[in-house]
């Protein structure tokens, strides 16, 4: 009886202490929230040549500026591929045309407007050397994650 009475008291007091914590976590913390989102779509079948994507539209981006505050943002981007052992870049110093988008409403990038983002010339390369890819035309073998972001 007397363990029963102790771990009771000691769950009040924990449950106490817990209750105390999150509390002011949840006062304190807060999320980030970005004022634009993307959302890249890429529509079967997937190829390992870069340039199957700039000619018919298998891949869009859509852009919504969810800051209804701004009337207008001018967005730049950047491009991400990551396989294993490969990850390849937009080139830092690449201008691309400026993409401005309106709040709320959305905006499709189609294929055509993403070409220079695959351009060999406009990209770094890391576990692969350009003249490789460029040699075969085409990415090794494998999984792959494409990410565009804001640059």
């Amino acid at each position: 009886m007397r363990q029963h009475l102790r771990f009771r008291k000691y769950f009040r007091v924990s449950f106490a202490l817990h209750a105390i914590v999150l509390f002011f976590l949840q006062h304190f913390s807060f999320a980030q929230t970005y004022p634009v989102s993307a959302t890249l779509q890429l529509t079967p079948p997937y190829s390992v040549y870069l340039s199957d994507y700039t000619v018919n539209d298998q891949m869009k981006l859509h852009l919504l500026l969810r800051d209804l505050s701004e009337p207008s943002y001018q967005v730049r981007l950047s491009l991400v591929l990551e396989g294993v052992g490969i990850r390849i870049e937009t080139n830092p110093n690449m201008v691309p045309p400026p993409i401005f988008i309106e709040g709320g409403i959305p905006t499709t990038l189609s294929a055509e407007d993403l070409a220079p983002y695959l351009d060999t010339r406009n990209l770094i390369f890391s576990g692969i050397s350009r003249q490789e890819y460029e040699q075969r035309a085409a990415l090794p073998e494998g999984f792959y994650r494409v990410l565009f972001s804001r640059a």
